[in-house]
C-alpha cells in the first residue's frame, strides 16, 4: 500500500515541556563529537541509574510514551529527524506529567554516537522507512546497516534485546540478515510489542501482517571505558596573555567548547585539540592514549622574519616534534601553512587545515555614523618585540609625529629586553611601548587608522579587531595580510613612501574579516573532525 504523507495537526508544546524533553543536536555536531555534551547515560539523562530504552525512529512518540507510562521505572528516548514530530510527543509527555521520557533529535547515523557504550538495556526499531519503497538515490539513508549495528552493539548491555517490526517482507528479511551478519548479535524469541503505532493501526486495517523480530545482544564483556567526553580543548599555556585569555573566552563562552587546564581529564576524551604546538615529551605522552591528538597553531618559531634569540633551535625542535605527534593541526591562514612546509616538510605541512581563528568582532561593531574619529590617530596593531619590526615603526612614528599624528598601542606588553629602547621611543620619537587594555575597545572606535609594521604574523588579531571597529588598516604586502586585507590597504615591506600613500588617500574597502568570527570557525572546525572521524566512509556527516 502506499503511504501517507505525514500531514497531521499537532499540540505545540509549551518552553517548559521542550526544555524538559527535548534536544536537537545537528548531525555535523555528532558526527565531529564536538557539542559539549557529555557521553550520554540514564545517569546523565534521567538523574539515576535505571535502565535505559531506546525507541529508534520513534516518529510521534506512541510507542515511547505508552512505554513510558506503563514502566516508570525505566527511562525512555526517543530519537528521530523529524522536529514536528518530536514536537507533538513532547506536548503528550508534557500532558501526562512523564518523568522518565526524552526526545532526542538527531541523525540515527550518528545519533547513537552520543551514548556511552553498554549502557543501553533495550531498543525498537518500529516500522522504519525501507529503501526497497523509497528512490535509488536515497539508499544511503537505510537506517538499519552495518554502522548503525555495529553503533546499537558498543551502546547495548550484555543480553540487551532489539526489536525489529515492519509490514515489508523484502526489507524484514534484508534487516534480519544484516542483523545476523553481526557477531555480536543473535536471533531471540519475537517480543509482542504492547503498543499499537500509527503505521501498525494502518496495516491492521487493511489486514497486513505485522513482522517482528527481536535480536539479543550476545553476552561478552564490552570493551572498557573510560572516555567521559567525545571532544575536549586542553589548554596548557599558564602565562594566559592577553590574545590568549580572549581567544579562551570565544571557545568556552560563545563557542560554548568544553575547556580544561587539568591534563587528567585531557586524557579521558575521545578527541584533544591543545591550543599550543610546544608541548614537552611528558605531556606529549600522556596524551598518547587519547583516540585524535590535535594541536592550534597560534604563532610559529618557524617563521622566516622572527629574530633570533637564545634557544630558538630548541623551540623550534619542540614545535617540530609536537607536529609529528599530532594527528593534525589547526592553522590560522595558508601563510602558517606555507611557513612548516618551507621549514619542516610537505609532510607536516599537509596535517595543517586552514581554519582561521575565532574573533568575537561583535565587540568592535561600528560606532554610529554621528560619531567622530579622529583621523590624525593611529592605533599601532602590534606588541613591541624582536619578532616585530620596531626599528621601521619607530622611524614611521618619528617622521609622522612632526606632522601632527599621535599613536596609541593596542598591546599591554612590551620586551623587557627592549626596555632602554622603549624609553628613548616614547621620549624622543613618539612610539608607545605599551597600550592600556582597559581603553582598548575605545581605541578600536576611535582611532583613524591601525598600523602593522611586522613581517611576521600568522594572522595579526589586533589588526582585525581594530578593522572591525572602523580602523583603516595599513598593513605589509605580506604574510597572512593578503588573506583578509584589501590590496588598496597594504604597502610593499619597508616603504614608508608606501605607508604615506596609504595615509594620504584613506581607502575605506571591504575587508574578507567575517571568516573570522566565531560561527564560522566551529563550523569549519566541526567539518574538520567529522572528514577525520569518518575518513573513507561513504556516509556524509554533514
Amino acid at each position: 500500500m502506499r503511504r501517507k504523507l505525514n500531514r497531521f495537526k499537532y499540540e505545540e508544546p509549551s518552553e517548559s515541556d521542550l526544555k524538559r524533553y527535548y534536544l536537537r543536536v545537528p548531525s555535523d555536531h555528532v558526527a565531529s563529537g564536538i557539542h559539549g555534551l557529555p557521553y550520554l547515560n540514564a545517569k546523565e539523562i534521567f538523574g539515576d541509574s535505571r535502565p535505559l530504552v531506546l525507541d529508534l525512529g520513534c516518529g510521534r512518540g506512541e510507542h515511547t510514551i505508552f512505554h513510558a507510562e506503563a514502566h516508570p521505572e525505566s527511562g525512555f528516548v526517543g530519537i528521530d529527524v523529524h522536529e514536528k514530530s518530536l514536537r507533538d510527543a513532547c506536548a503528550q509527555a508534557g500532558l501526562r506529567c512523564l518523568r522518565n521520557i526524552w526526545f532526542l533529535s538527531v541523525d540515527l547515523r550518528w545519533g547513537l554516537d552520543l551514548f556511552a557504550p553498554a549502557t543501553v538495556d533495550q531498543a525498537y526499531f518500529l516500522f522504519p522507512p525501507p529503501v526497497s519503497v523509497s528512490r535509488k538515490r536515497f539508499e544511503n539513508k537505510e537506517l538499519i546497516n552495518s554502522r548503525v549495528i555495529t553503533a546499537l552493539a558498543r551502546v547495548m548491555k550484555p543480553g540487551a534485546t532489539l526489536t525489529i517490526a515492519t509490514d515489508v517482507p523484502d526489507a524484514f528479511e534484508l534487516w534480519r540478515g544484516t542483523m545476523l551478519d553481526h557477531p555480536e548479535f543473535e536471533i531471540d524469541r519475537p517480543e509482542p510489542i504492547e503498543a499499537t503505532t500509527w503505521y501498525q493501526g494502518v496495516w491492521e486495517q487493511h489486514g497486513l501482517p505485522t513482522l517482528i523480530a527481536t535480536f539479543r545482544r550476545r553476552s561478552v564483556e564490552p570493551e572498557r571505558f573510560l572516555l567521559n567526553r567525545p571532544f575536549v580543548i586542553f589548554d596548557p599555556i599558564r602565562d594566559q596573555p592577553s590574545w590568549h585569555e580572549s581567544l579562551m573566552g570565544v571557545l568556552g563562552g560563545v563557542c560554548r567548547l568544553p575547556i580544561t587546564r587539568d591534563l587528567e581529564e585531557a586524557t579521558k576524551a575521545h578527541t584533544v585539540l591543545v591550543t599550543t604546538t610546544h608541548l614537552d615529551r611528558v605531556v606529549r605522552e600522556r596524551l598518547q592514549t587519547v583516540a585524535r591528538r590535535l594541536v592550534w597553531i597560534s604563532g610559529l618559531y618557524a617563521q622566516p622574519f622572527s629574530a633570533p634569540f637564545e634557544g630558538m633551535v630548541a623551540k623550534r625542535a619542540e614545535e617540530q616534534e609536537t607536529l609529528v605527534w599530532a594527528d593534525a593541526a589547526i592553522a590560522p591562514s595558508n601563510h602558517a601553512r606555507s611557513v612548516v612546509a618551507t621549514t619542516y616538510g610537505d609532510d607536516l605541512a599537509r596535517k595543517l587545515m586552514v581554519l582561521g581563528h575565532p574573533l568575537d568582532l561583535g565587540r568592535f561593531e561600528l560606532p554610529p555614523p554621528s560619531a567622530e574619529r579622529d583621523m590624525r590617530l593611529i592605533l599601532l596593531g602590534q606588541r613591541q618585540d624582536f619578532d616585530k619590526n620596531f626599528l621601521l615603526e619607530a622611524e614611521i612614528c618619528r617622521q609622522l609625529s612632526s606632522e601632527g599624528y599621535r599613536f596609541e598601542r593596542a598591546s599591554n606588553t612590551s620586551n623587557p629586553e627592549l626596555a632602554t629602547f622603549s624609553r628613548y621611543a616614547s621620549r624622543y620619537l613618539g612610539v608607545p611601548s605599551t597600550g592600556e587594555p582597559d581603553r582598548y575597545h575605545e581605541q578600536c572606535r576611535t582611532a583613524g587608522y591601525v598600523l602593522v609594521t611586522s613581517l611576521a604574523e600568522t594572522l595579526c588579531i589586533t589588526a582585525i579587531e581594530a578593522v572591525a571597529g572602523g580602523c583603516i588598516p595599513i598593513v605589509p604586502d605580506h604574510s597572512a595580510f593578503r588573506e583578509w586585507c584589501h590590496a588598496d590597504n597594504r604597502y610593499s615591506p619597508y616603504s614608508i613612501a608606501d605607508i604615506r600613500r596609504i595615509l594620504a588617500d584613506a581607502p575605506v574597502r571591504d575587508h574578507a574579516i567575517d571568516q573570522y568570527r566565531p560561527n564560522m570557525f566551529i563550523r569549519r572546525l566541526r567539518h574538520m573532525v567529522a572528514v577525520l572521524t569518518y575518513r573513507g566512509q561513504t556516509e556524509d556527516p554533514t
